[in-house]
């Protein structure tokens, strides 16, 4: 027998080896997971429970976040579009950076152009894509209706 050969009935032996510890252990497991799939499902069943109250706290925060007044406010009437951007972005930091928590940014209704407003898309646009920005909607009529944001700070 050479020395070829001796290596291969090694590796072969420790192949077999391997497999015989992989079979184990998937024995074991399989084994405990029947003597504590009660736990198991209990332990499911309260995680997800834990998960509702979770989203429910969240709602509640907020709703009540949508209905406190704005912290602060930014009115936009007069801007072009690329000064609105540079506005509204650096706006938002100076916000978050503060720590305010609810904004108001003022638009406009867009009467003064043809087809749909010209800054309220664009702030919705650079909304959307802010990392500080979360939740925002279109604020109540005191507030200045259709010609405003709302905007939660992350």
């Amino acid at each position: 027998m050479d020395f070829g050969e001796i290596l291969a009935q090694w590796e072969n032996y420790k192949r077999r080896e391997r497999e015989r510890e992989k079979n184990r252990a998937q024995e074991e497991l399989q084994r405990w997971l029947e003597l504590h799939s009660d736990e198991l499902e209990k332990y499911k069943r309260e995680k997800e429970r834990e998960g509702v109250n979770e989203r429910i706290i969240a709602a509640k925060r907020r709703e009540q976040l949508r209905k406190m007044p704005p912290e602060r406010v930014l009115d936009l009437h007069g801007y072009k579009v690329k000064e609105a951007e540079e506005a509204v972005r650096t706006f938002v930091r100076d916000c978050k950076r503060s720590g305010v928590k609810k904004v108001l940014i003022i638009h406009g209704k867009g009467k003064h152009t043809k087809g749909e407003p010209v800054l309220k898309n664009t702030v919705i646009k650079i909304l959307e894509s802010e990392p500080f920005a979360g939740e925002f909607g279109t604020a109540s009529r005191e507030y200045g209706g259709k010609g405003a944001l709302w905007l939660i700070i992350r």
